[in-house]
């Protein structure tokens, strides 16, 4: 079977892969550069955490390696794309318009639908 056949017998396949990597990639790379990311926790959160903005980004890292681990394996897909629904919804609200909310909004689109599409299941 050629790898075009494949993919096109699996379209919700494509969409896990899809909305799994910018987790895994965004996810890692919070472990490897964690004070490039910690700017972008908003003050008002930054204000109220219990824990250190660089602690925080590692709890974010790991959810975000977990989702892309879930949607990519098959696993409690329903669990991981409500969370990424969740966190894109707050990003997206966190951010307001700008280049980085409209890409976050096509990820919303793919993790909600993966949701209900795994709720009927």
């Amino acid at each position: 079977m050629k790898l075009k056949e494949f993919f096109k017998e699996r379209p919700e396949l494509v969409l896990r892969i899809g909305l799994a990597l910018p987790f895994l990639i965004f996810g890692f790379d919070k472990f490897i550069h964690v004070y490039i990311w910690t700017p972008w926790i908003p003050q008002w959160l930054a204000g109220i955490l219990p824990i250190t903005p660089q602690l925080f980004m590692y709890v974010q890292g790991t959810v975000e390696v977990l989702i892309g681990l879930s949607l990519i394996s098959g696993f409690l897909i329903v669990y991981s794309s409500a969370v990424a629904s969740i966190m894109l919804l707050l990003i997206i609200i966190t951010m307001g318009y700008n280049f980085t909310s409209v890409r976050d909004l096509g990820l919303l689109m793919i993790a909600v639908y993966l949701l209900i599409k795994s709720k009927k299941n």
